[in-house]
């Protein structure tokens, strides 16, 4: 395998638009490529990437930079992280050194240090139940589940035996008791010492959209409480974020636009098993924000399967406006009483379970039918606690035409005027809105168009645009936006700084028209000649202020130097004309 060795050959391999396109829906429109940002909700595309430089820039949200920074935002990854996912997608080996502009940066981080200790537990255990002889309890629990030997190698299963060996494997391979406490694999005895935290159990292996092992969750199978039991949350693992299965499906979900979101460990087995390769499953909790706004980078719909008991239905109904509020269409596939899709997979065959995926409805019905079986729709309060048991669902859905036809239908069920639904609605939706409008939003870049064309021109012209541009004046060049970004690039560097790279991402996204020497010298012209205009603005103020006090020696110096200006703002005007 191919070795590099700079961050520039690294990025000359990968073609970036494939690579935004993994993340982004994007179309080609003139030199851009336009799709809806993954960092923030929207309905019209604001997120573009410059074709020819591959720097994206968000004109909805104002983030931007180079692939490596989008990259690290999107997967939440540090920057040598970012690097691997290039290398491995040009399939070339990464040759550290000590710099970052020139290099790599030798040193992984903490949390690298702590996924490389988990990764090494998922070996152990894994190489536990290898071990395993048949018969004994965990074999037969395999086999009650029906997880052969394929499905424990696809899904990396382990165990973590009775005998306390962890310690002694991670020791081995030079991992300390702390940081094994520190990723959640031991925990503190009240009597002193340390105890491993998953004791006879069969282990899921818990890993991030980019296939990193962040923890475990662990099936009892010897009766003992709790029957799951997951990795606490730890600097790599925070439950709100982490969808099990994503690193297997997110491709198909991503090709489908689609997702299947199941509850537990065993339903996505089983899904996935049946031929549901686009399902995810929760860990075991209400569905977070984080995990609704991780499934929009993949998906554009959900298909909710949880449990058909009422636990299951509860859950459901609690996730609908979570996966509204980031825009996600939203329907729910209905299991028979009290299944699991694990049992109605086991009990009515994978084409059952495919086709009740197929007859999912939207969830507006499913919320309809589940509120109006508990309504008391034969008296008036009956009638307002119905509509109001959907008020909030509804005032969830983004679009504000499905949102009154919703309403419309609401109303006809509990036998009310839809306009009484409507107004209700409204104020639901007013202060959603007023909470909303109250969010903090990043500080849009705001670069005059000369300076734009400076940058655009020291980019096409270097040599020419580098001695266009020295005919600035120092005190005009330390005013502009773009100074350390022109700087650099005078100077013939890269910009590595984010704040610089955000600011060249931006400029590239922006000004499409084509470029000329000419129009970079007419744009130097421009900030001259307002540069000049603006010192002669300084300087009558100065000569008004000496004149009131009466220091003569004062203005005459002033005046010299406002007919200095005066002459270089006329030989501007000969260079014009």
């Amino acid at each position: 395998m191919a070795s590099v060795n700079s961050v520039q050959e690294l990025k000359n391999l990968v073609d970036p638009i494939g690579v935004y396109g993994e993340y982004v829906r994007l179309t080609r429109k003139g030199k851009r490529s336009l799709g809806l940002c993954p960092f923030h909700r929207e309905k019209t595309p604001s997120f573009s990437v410059d074709q020819e430089t591959g720097l994206f820039y968000c004109f909805g949200c104002h983030k931007g930079g180079d692939l490596l920074r989008f990259l690290q935002d999107v997967e939440g990854c540090s920057f040598g992280e970012a690097l691997e996912i290039l290398a491995n997608r040009a399939g070339v080996t990464l040759s550290l050194t000590t710099g970052r502009s020139s290099g790599f940066p030798i040193a992984p981080d903490r949390k690298e240090r702590l996924r490389k200790a988990l990764a090494s537990a998922e070996r152990y255990f894994r190489a536990a139940l290898k071990s395993e002889q048949k018969g004994s309890p965990v074999r037969a629990y395999l086999e009650q589940r029906g997880l052969d030997g394929a499905a424990v190698e696809t899904f990396a299963l382990g165990y973590a035996p009775l005998s306390s060996g962890l310690l002694n494997h991670l020791a081995g391979e030079g991992f300390s008791p702390e940081e094994a406490m520190e990723c959640g694999l031991v925990v503190e005895r009240e009597q002193g010492g340390r105890a491993e935290r998953f004791r006879n159990r069969l282990l899921f292996p818990i890993r991030d959209a980019m296939g990193r092992t962040v923890g475990f969750g662990g099936r009892a199978i010897d009766g003992q409480e709790p029957k799951y039991l997951n990795s606490p949350e730890t600097p790599v693992f925070q439950k709100r974020d982490v969808l099990f299965g994503l690193c297997w499906t997110k491709e198909e979900i991503r090709k489908k636009g689609q997702a299947v979101l199941v509850e537990g460990y065993m339903d996505f087995v089983s899904a996935y098993r049946a031929g549901v390769l686009n399902v995810v499953a929760g860990l075991g909790t209400a569905l977070s924000a984080g995990q609704a706004a991780l499934l929009g980078r993949y998906a554009k719909e959900v298909i909710l399967n949880y449990d058909g008991d009422p636990a299951g239905l509860t859950a459901a109904q609690r996730a609908v406006p979570v996966l509204l509020n980031h825009s996600l269409a939203v329907r729910v596939a209905s299991l028979p009483a009290g299944k699991d899709p694990d049992e109605c997979i086991k009990s009515a065959g994978a084409e059952a379970y495919r086709q009740a995926l197929a007859d999912s409805v939207p969830f507006f019905r499913f919320l309809v039918e589940q509120a109006q079986a508990k309504a008391a729709l034969g008296s008036v309060d009956g009638r307002v606690a119905f509509v109001d048991s959907l008020a909030d669902y509804l005032a969830a859905v983004p679009d504000p035409l499905a949102r009154q036809e919703f309403a419309c239908e609401t109303a006809g069920r509990a036998g009310l005027d839809p306009n009484q639904v409507i107004r209700r609605l409204a104020d639901k939706t007013r202060g959603q809105k007023e909470v909303a409008a109250k969010a903090p939003a990043q500080e849009p870049l705001r670069v005059p168009i000369n300076e734009q064309m400076l940058i655009k021109g020291l980019r096409l012209f270097p040599k020419e645009g580098a001695a266009i541009c020295a005919t600035l004046p120092e005190e005009l060049r330390k005013t502009l936006v773009v100074a350390p970004l022109l700087d650099d690039l005078a100077n013939g560097k890269e910009p590595q700084e984010p704040a610089s790279l955000a600011m060249l991402a931006f400029i590239d996204n922006s000004c499409h028209e084509a470029l000329t020497l000419e129009a970079v010298r007419s744009a130097v012209r421009s900030l001259l000649a307002n540069h000049l205009l603006e010192k002669q603005r300084r300087i009558r103020r100065q000569i008004e202020d000496a004149g009131q006090r009466r220091d003569a020696r004062l203005v005459e110096v002033l005046n010299r130097e406002m007919m200095a200006v005066v002459e270089e703002v006329r030989g501007l005007h000969g260079r014009t004309a």
